[in-house]
C-alpha cells in the first residue's frame, strides 16, 4: 500500500468522516506491506498484509494469488485499451480496478507513470502483483472525488459498487463497466457495446458513441 494513498482514505463505519492513522510494521520501499490502520473515532483497527488492507472486519474469504502470478496470460492490447477508455494520457492520480480488471493493475501501472492503481476485492481474492488492494464490503472507504478512473467488473461489478465508485470519482473521471450493470446516477455513458460501457463522471459532455471491436 502507498502510505500517500491515506490520505484518500476513510473508515467506512458510521459516523462522521475521519482520516486514518497508520502504524507502520514492515516497508516495501514507499509501500506500507504490513501494519494498521486505526479510526481515531470508532477505535476500528484495519490490518495490511502485504499491501492489502482488509476493510471487511475478517471475512473469511483468503487474501491470496487469483490467477496467474506470472502474467504471462495477460493480453497487452487489453492494457492498452483499458488505458484508453480511462482516459489515462497523463501521469497521476488513483485508479481503481476490480474483477477481471484487477490483474491488469501492475501492467497498466508500468505504462502510465506515477500512475497508483488500487485494486478492489468484494468478494473476491487480491491477485498477486497488486501493489495497493482493499477488501471490502461494498462500500468504499474513500473519500468523495478522490479516485480519477475506475474499471469494475466480475463478481465485484455489482450495482452497489458501481454508486460506491461514482461517489469517489473526481468530475470527468472515467468509468467502465460489464453491459449488465445499471449505469450509476452522476455518471454520462460515452460508449457501449455487448460486453461493457464506459462512462464519465458529472462534469464531462461528450456524445455517446458505439464501441467497435475487430
Amino acid at each position: 500500500m502507498l502510505l500517500s494513498l491515506i490520505d484518500s482514505l476513510r473508515c467506512p463505519n458510521a459516523h462522521d468522516e475521519t482520516w486514518l492513522v497508520a502504524s507502520v510494521d514492515e516497508w516495501h520501499g514507499s509501500h506500507v506491506a504490513r501494519g494498521v490502520l486505526g479510526c481515531p473515532i470508532c477505535r476500528a483497527e484495519y490490518p495490511v498484509i502485504e499491501g492489502v488492507i482488509d476493510f471487511t472486519g475478517g471475512a473469511d474469504w483468503p487474501v491470496g494469488v487469483q490467477g496467474d502470478e506470472s502474467g504471462s496470460s495477460i493480453d497487452h492490447a487489453d492494457v492498452i485499451r483499458l488505458a484508453a477508455q480511462l482516459d489515462l494520457r497523463e501521469p497521476g492520480g488513483v485508479v481503481l480496478l476490480a474483477g477481471r480488471y484487477a490483474p491488469l493493475a501492475p501492467w497498466l501501472e508500468s505504462i502510465v507513470a506515477a500512475q497508483y492503481v488500487v485494486v478492489v476485492g468484494v468478494d473476491e481474492r487480491i491477485p498477486r502483483g497488486a501493489e495497493t488492494g482493499l477488501r471490502v464490503r461494498a462500500q468504499l472507504p474513500l473519500t468523495a472525488q478522490s479516485v480519477r478512473a475506475a474499471a469494475i467488473d466480475g463478481a465485484a461489478a455489482t450495482e452497489v459498487l458501481a454508486r460506491e465508485t461514482a461517489r469517489v470519482l473526481r468530475g470527468g473521471g472515467r468509468l467502465v463497466a460489464r453491459a449488465s450493470v445499471p449505469l450509476p446516477e452522476g455518471v454520462q455513458e460515452l460508449a457501449r457495446d455487448e460486453h461493457e460501457w464506459v462512462g464519465a463522471a458529472a462534469g464531462a459532455r461528450l456524445a455517446p458513441v458505439p464501441l467497435r471491436r475487430r
